[in-house]
């Protein structure tokens, strides 16, 4: 059973991790409704949809954006890459947001820290799915899911 829906949770890398723990959801103004710009979408994948654990998938499918979709990539992180070390990875892709169900609390700060934005709590889906909801604004993070990441640790 899934928790409760909340809209656009999110930890923008911009703003400082503590503004959004644990409370009720996120602002909308801090998301990433600004087309102006290419944004590169990373989400990790296992079995054609989001992976349960953002560190723990077959290869993240790479999406860029502008306004819609313009091109899908695959790409696989490099052997002994610790998830630790994956927020950096992402960076040095060009990724500016990346969609995850669950991710250990203490990467968030990694994330912040290469200017990354991260969706969380979102549930599985295919990545398709999933990045048409992010440009139409309609990401739904799980209650459950933000309470076990926020209070966990």
């Amino acid at each position: 059973m899934t928790g409760k829906k909340l809209k656009n949770y999110s930890f923008p890398a911009f703003v400082s991790q503590r503004h959004f723990l644990p409370q009720e959801k996120a602002p909308n103004y801090f998301c990433h409704r600004n087309f102006n710009d290419m944004k590169r979408v990373a989400i990790p994948v296992s079995n054609d949809y989001l992976s349960e654990y953002f560190g723990e998938c077959q290869h993240y499918e790479i999406f860029e954006v502008d306004g819609k979709i313009v091109d899908k990539k695959e790409a696989a992180f490099p052997g002994g890459t610790t998830t630790s070390e994956l927020p950096v990875w992402l960076k040095e892709q060009g990724i500016t947001d990346v969609i995850v169900y669950k991710v250990n609390r203490q990467i968030l700060n990694r994330f912040a820290g290469e200017k990354v934005n991260l969706f969380v709590g979102i549930p599985q889906n295919s990545p398709e799915k999933l990045v048409e909801a992010w440009l139409e604004g309609k990401l739904e993070s799980d209650e459950q899911i933000i309470s076990e990441i926020t209070n966990h640790y």
